[in-house]
């Protein structure tokens, strides 16, 4: 979505838990989480303002 200078994206990521992270032993289960971003952009630049 575009309104002014902003823009927004809604981002969706999915994996499968195969490697160790941040300590912790990998379970070989399905991973799924969401993200939002604010972008601002302006004086020929593009900037993050939010997640």
């Amino acid at each position: 979505m575009v309104f002014a200078d902003k823009v927004t994206a809604r981002l969706s990521f999915n994996g499968t838990y195969k490697g160790e992270f941040m300590g912790k032993t990998p379970t070989g289960k399905p991973v799924h989480f969401f993200a939002i971003d604010i972008l601002h952009t302006g004086m020929e630049k593009s900037l993050r303002i939010g997640t």
